[in-house]
């Protein structure tokens, strides 16, 4: 009987949350958003960080910086992902690497992909 409350408070707590308006968005808006990115607001700092991110031997934090290059298209960050995609060892992540370089749609980083010779 007493593990029945505990499922039944959860479940309770899980739907509250999920019908409250701010779960979702402030002020009310339940409407998914597409992320309107503006470019701009990348600084410098911001792709000293993902360059070393990029080059990380902590395979999360470098997955995540590959991704996020790609998703926010920074041109700047097509040699250090060059350099990673040569000494990669992980084909996943070299896969996530050559993704990110397509989205970002750099001629070079994308030749240095199809011109990658097997080691």
């Amino acid at each position: 009987m007493k593990r029945m409350n505990i499922t039944t408070t959860i479940l309770a707590a899980v739907l509250v949350l999920f019908f409250s308006n701010s779960f979702y968005a402030k002020n009310g808006d339940t409407t998914a958003k597409k992320m309107d990115f503006n470019k701009s607001r990348i600084t410098e700092n911001a792709v000293k960080n993902y360059a070393r991110g990029i080059e990380s031997q902590n395979d999360g934090l470098r997955k995540s910086a590959i991704y996020f290059a790609g998703v926010y298209k920074i041109d700047e960050l097509v040699k250090p992902l060059v350099k990673q995609f040569a000494k990669e060892k992980d084909n996943n992540v070299r896969t996530l690497i050559a993704l990110a370089l397509y989205m970002i749609g750099d001629e070079d980083g994308i030749a240095a992909v199809e011109n990658w010779q097997h080691q």
